[in-house]
């Protein structure tokens, strides 16, 4: 018989998973809070996601679709206070150097990299302040939470959970992080998990 009881490390809990968060002033220009954040598998993993059916699909959906057409993914990089979304090709522009960063400060292939961003739309992303988060960004087995925080847009809590699942072949674990308050329509259109 399996048994899942619910354990502390949302998506950290898994073991190989590491993530942090830092303050960018991505949406202001002033830093009030941390607004991005790196998930980070430490080893080689697979990959799966749903992505919007919507029509209008922001610059980090379309990246992300594309690297993931292999189906390996080792991190995400995630942030909060602009979608990049109607931002045309200075978008995928953005969305691919946010990837690249990431892959480089991570020792990794941009192509591994997944991008989520949620919040303004239309408004060009502050570059300069993004890439100097994610080279300060600290990774860490106690992370998630931060992580969680740092993407909440209307958000009233930090959404966050692990499970442990013990079968008769072993335990293992799952964890995960969310974003979104009622922003699943059209079509998960502004989820993030």
């Amino acid at each position: 018989m399996n048994k899942m009881r619910k354990i502390h490390g949302g998506v950290c809990a898994a073991e190989g998973f590491i993530a942090g968060a830092t303050g960018c002033g991505i949406k202001t220009g002033t830093v009030t809070r941390d607004d991005l954040a790196i998930v980070f598998s430490e080893t080689a993993a697979t990959a799966a996601a749903t992505f919007t059916t919507n029509k209008v699909k922001a610059a980090p959906v379309r990246i992300s679709a594309e690297h993931l057409r292999a189906g390996r993914a080792r991190a995400v990089v995630l942030n909060s206070g602009n979608a990049n979304a109607c931002t045309g090709p200075s978008g995928m522009a953005d969305a691919r150097a946010m990837a690249s960063a990431t892959a480089k400060v991570l020792a990794i292939k941009s192509s591994q990299v997944l991008v989520c961003s949620t919040g303004r739309i239309g408004v060009p992303m502050p570059m300069p302040a993004i890439l100097k988060g994610i080279s300060a960004v600290k990774l860490t087995r106690a992370g998630s939470h931060k992580a969680a925080k740092a993407i909440m847009t209307s958000d009233t809590f930090a959404k966050e959970i692990a499970l442990e699942v013990t079968t008769h072949d072993g335990n293992f674990r799952i964890g995960g992080l969310a974003k979104g308050a009622g922003m699943i329509e059209p079509n998960m259109a502004t989820m993030l998990g």
